[in-house]
């Protein structure tokens, strides 16, 4: 997998494929548009791999002030984040994106290991249309994503 250097932001990092700033640049985007929001690189890492496989463009953030970036450069067809941010809570990301005008409809797949009833409650009340506890299996991540985007156009799917 190819990747660009990751390039300092603000308090994180951020990871946007080579060929996919191409093809943004110029306009052909046909893919369905992924920003994954996670401080923890590994889990980052295995699910941009992951949504790649499967045919989506995966934009990635790994805090809240890059989020809301990205979110307005990129407009994803769908937001998966984690609740716990370093710079602050994602549900925090998850109503700021409910007062946007051009976010407000965009799918979110809370993933937290934030477990309690009152938790998950909460996230559904903030937006989240899709709440996954850590662990979770991959697959089960990959059959949300595609029931809220869409399948990909990946010719293998």
């Amino acid at each position: 997998m190819r990747r660009t250097p990751r390039h300092a932001c603000g308090r994180g990092l951020l990871y946007v494929p080579d060929d996919l700033r191409v093809r943004f640049m110029i306009g052909i985007t046909e893919n369905k548009r992924i920003l994954v929001v996670e401080d923890d690189a590994d889990l980052r890492d295995i699910i941009i791999e992951v949504l790649e496989s499967n045919g989506y463009d995966v934009y990635a953030a790994e805090c809240g002030e890059q989020a809301r970036r990205m979110l307005h450069v990129h407009l994803p067809d769908l937001v998966v984040i984690d609740l716990g941010l370093p710079d602050v809570d994602g549900l925090e990301i998850c109503t700021w994106m409910q007062g946007e005008r051009a976010l407000r409809r965009m799918p979110i797949v809370v993933i937290s290991g934030r477990t309690n009833l009152s938790d998950r409650l909460r996230g559904f009340l903030k937006g989240a249309a899709r709440y996954l506890c850590k662990p979770f299996e991959l697959d089960h991540l990959v059959r949300e994503v595609r029931g809220l985007a869409g399948p990909s156009t990946h010719p293998f799917n």
